[in-house]
């Protein structure tokens, strides 16, 4: 394992909560991904800025949950609504890239007319932090944190006055 990269991956997770946070001072964000298995990431990023993440997060939610809440015909058929916004064919979402994901997930959000739902369907779709279905993630996500194997410990001492090896 290269120690340099971790602490690099480190650095850009932390930056990127920090960055998100400075965007929208004194406003709550609502992180939104493609589907559950994308929210463990972000909680993972949580993970190395508790603090700032949960200060500046109202919520999270997955556009496949805010596609089932505004056009319910296609809860159990969500490939089959981006074939209809898509303009190839037989359009398949796992084969594209993360930036072309995110173009999809930009052009679902802007057709689902989201900014302009009301509060009950926001209310339905975006999941508190501190709730049972983001517990119930975390724990049956393969995250290490949540591994019998894993041990979690805070050091409050300044980095210069360790000692390898003590």
């Amino acid at each position: 394992k290269d120690l340099s990269k971790s602490v690099q991956s480190t650095k850009q997770s932390v930056s990127f909560i920090t960055m998100c946070r400075n965007l929208y001072i004194n406003k709550k964000i609502i992180y939104i991904t493609m589907d559950e298995r994308s929210l463990i990431p972000l909680f993972e990023l949580g993970f190395w800025v508790p603090g700032v993440f949960a200060d500046s997060v109202a919520g999270v939610s997955t556009i496949e949950d805010l596609l089932a809440a505004k056009k319910p015909e296609f809860k159990n058929n969500i490939q089959g609504y981006y074939e209809t916004i898509s303009s190839e064919e037989n359009f398949v979402i796992s084969g594209l890239e993360p930036s072309e994901k995110v173009n999809v997930m930009e052009k679902v959000f802007l057709n689902l007319e989201i900014e302009s739902s009301s509060r009950d369907v926001i209310g339905t779709v975006v999941h508190l932090l501190h709730s049972p279905y983001i517990n119930k993630l975390l724990l049956t996500s393969n995250l290490d944190i949540f591994s019998e194997d894993f041990v979690w410990i805070k050091i409050t001492e300044e980095k210069t006055t360790l000692k390898p090896g003590k």
